[in-house]
């Protein structure tokens, strides 16, 4: 590595000046070949200089170019089938009509396989998987679970459409898209039979040993829930990745949203000021929201006399449109409708009760308790 490298040809034209044979020089070029690939081959301190400086570039031939899937997507294209008739999939002639049986069509809960999932580019790609024969499959939409999706079947009898799915090896399980409705209940109902149910699972006792933990979520899927109910508006849950961050760092003024009882999350007890006690029987106490340190922060705009979650979507500081923490819904701040933009007229992101049943069953888990309002939930 050392040696000084002279070209052959350099070398060839400096002997011929000096007058040397062509034998010679033949010999000494080939032996200058000969040293140049020898040379080559030896040159092993390379092996000692630092490559954590080299910067590798792959081929651009070499780099993913699968994008990400977006299980929530939705294509409206597709039609979707009336509520009421969703469990009524096998088509009915009318009575005198003579003729082969019209197409069945329904809505189908899929979940594909790991392996299918792994083969999808896109959502609309899932049609493909599952079409086989005569049974068409038209994707309505992802419903967020990596590889659940809602689709449209058609064929020739609910049947045949559920066997295609059965002996399809994309798809791991599916069921019938369904109406479930729940018992209608008064506003004022709510959580009236909890009590004696206490009694019976020995809440007391319980409550005795633990009080809980407004870090613990519970998801309830029913007709929604009323966020603004007396009984429960310090108890719905706030989805800590929806506030907006500047609120969670000094502002000019070095104010930020204050964790009154330091659990480690804002809850509707920061912006209430509302505090509970440490101990047996834990009562609460309610300052008010103007009176706390996060008063700058929220507005009671629906004109309750308290903040709830309602008043945070209609604060356009809070609901600013962004989905900040990235999973497909905006200011999803206490749960999400999945039935908008079908029937209901409320946004994704307003679960709003236009039954009460889903607001009795939050009663039934996270009413309020030592309030001096209705009843007290398991929680």
């Amino acid at each position: 590595m050392g040696q000084q490298y002279r070209h052959p040809s350099k070398m060839a034209s400096r002997d011929l000046r000096e007058g040397r044979s062509a034998r010679t020089l033949t010999a000494r070029t080939h032996g200058a070949r000969l040293r140049l690939q020898f040379e080559l081959l030896e040159q092993r301190y390379c092996l000692a200089s630092d490559f954590q400086e080299l910067e590798l570039e792959l081929p651009p031939s070499s780099y993913s170019s699968r994008p990400a899937i977006n299980w929530f997507e939705s294509f409206p294209s597709v039609p979707r089938l009336a509520l009421g008739s969703l469990a009524n999939v096998d088509a009915a002639l009318e009575t005198g009509v003579v003729a082969p049986d019209a197409q069945a069509e329904g809505e189908w809960i899929v979940r594909l396989t790991d392996s299918a999932v792994r083969s999808l580019q896109g959502l609309h790609q899932v049609a493909a998987l599952l079409s086989r024969g005569t049974e068409v499959f038209s994707v309505i939409s992802g419903l967020g679970a990596k590889g659940l999706t809602l689709v449209r079947g058609v064929g020739s009898s609910k049947a045949t459409i559920e066997s295609s799915l059965a002996q399809n090896p994309n798809v791991d399980s599916f069921s019938l898209n369904q109406l479930v409705e729940g018992q209608a209940l008064p506003d004022e109902y709510i959580g009236k039979s909890v009590p004696n149910a206490l009694r019976y699972v020995e809440a007391p006792d319980a409550w005795d040993k633990s009080r809980g933990d407004l870090n613990t979520v519970v998801g309830v899927v029913d007709s929604g829930i009323d966020a603004t109910h007396r009984d429960l508006y310090l108890n719905i849950w706030v989805n800590q990745g929806e506030i907006p961050p500047q609120f969670l760092v000094d502002d000019a003024q070095g104010k930020k949203l204050v964790d009154i009882d330091n659990d480690k999350v804002i809850t509707f007890y920061d912006l209430n000021n509302a505090t509970r006690s440490a101990a047996s029987p834990y009562s609460l106490t309610v300052a008010g929201f103007n009176s706390g340190p996060n008063a700058s922060f929220v507005r009671d705009l629906n004109g309750n006399g308290r903040i709830d979650a309602v008043d945070l979507l209609m604060d356009a500081r809070w609901s600013d449109g962004r989905d900040t923490d990235s999973n497909g819904f905006p200011d999803d701040f206490f749960g999400v409708n999945f039935r908008a933009g079908s029937n209901d007229t409320l946004a994704i992101n307003e679960p709003t009760d236009n039954a009460s049943h889903g607001t009795h069953v939050a009663g039934t888990i996270g009413a309020i308790g030592s309030n001096d309002e209705g009843v007290v939930g398991i929680s």
